[in-house]
């Protein structure tokens, strides 16, 4: 698409403005590092990785304006072409539609994640959380669930269940789930850009409990209900503890829409690229 919109932007003679959804070689390039040096797979995402960084390197310096999803993702590209014109405008929710009811009940221990399962890294994350943090957590609160929504859950899943696993599968709405919720929780340890679904389980005045690949891009701190933790061990005490205190969990989450809707709004951020583009446009 990128390409298409270089060639028509030369052959109309009008300026380019790219979103930057992502810094794609930058993941292929993590995913490569993840791979065991004797797997002849690790040569070929290497290999993709070196290839699209040149390809990305062009487009950014062909595009009249780039706009970044976060200022880690803008540093990268500068990086690799330093006379690119990029600035930041992140990612958004509506407020209006990620709006909690407060006359739901919340389940206290229940913890819930929204992801797709077509993508090979969101499959990991989950297959650690439950392997590795979920037993964790139980042997300290045992009651403690984990919901997990999204098309085309993969049916292991279902040899979890005794474990206080329920994938839900693909849902129409996703807000009632996270209404019910006490928790948010996102696991990744190779992407980029931001996690929307982390901003809309805070709209939604859920703390999230994040790995610093996940919490990417995102200005919040604890005070603002985002929590992080990169090993099992302390990303399960930072769970358990929160599970211990349920008018904590509440507070922070009040807190963590406030934030949202203060940062994150999309009118905000969508402001900035018009405004951007207008006035490219101007000159």
């Amino acid at each position: 698409m990128a390409a298409l919109g270089i060639f028509l932007a030369g052959k109309y003679n009008i300026p380019l403005g790219l979103r930057l959804h992502n810094i794609e070689w930058k993941i292929w390039q993590k995913y490569a590092a993840t791979l065991p040096a004797y797997n002849p797979k690790k040569w070929y995402v290497a290999r993709q990785a070196e290839l699209l960084r040149k390809t990305e390197k062009q487009i950014y310096t062909d595009a009249d304006i780039c706009f970044s999803i976060t200022d880690e993702d803008r540093a990268i590209a500068m990086g690799l072409s330093p006379a690119a014109n990029i600035i930041t405008a992140s990612a958004g929710v509506n407020p209006e539609e990620w709006l909690p009811l407060p006359e739901i009940e919340r389940n206290p221990h229940e913890l819930i994640l929204a992801t797709t399962f077509e993508w090979r890294h969101n499959i990991d994350a989950v297959k650690w959380l439950i392997t590795e943090v979920l037993p964790i957590i139980r042997k300290k609160v045992p009651d403690t669930t984990l919901t997990l929504i999204g098309k085309n859950s993969p049916a292991w899943l279902e040899g979890y269940r005794e474990s206080g696993v329920n994938a839900v599968g693909y849902v129409d709405k996703v807000q009632p789930y996270l209404n019910r919720a006490a928790i948010y929780v996102a696991p990744l340890f190779v992407g980029s850009g931001i996690r929307i679904k982390i901003l809309e389980a805070m709209a939604m005045e859920l703390p999230v409990v994040a790995t610093p690949v996940s919490a990417e891009g995102i200005t919040a701190a604890e005070s603002n209900g985002l929590f992080i933790g990169d090993n099992a061990v302390g990303y399960a005490q930072i769970i358990i503890d929160l599970l211990g205190d349920t008018d904590r969990v509440r507070k922070i989450g009040i807190e963590a829409r406030k934030f949202i809707v203060e940062n994150y709004a999309w009118r905000k951020n969508v402001g900035i690229m018009l405004g951007r583009y207008r006035k490219l446009v101007r000159d």
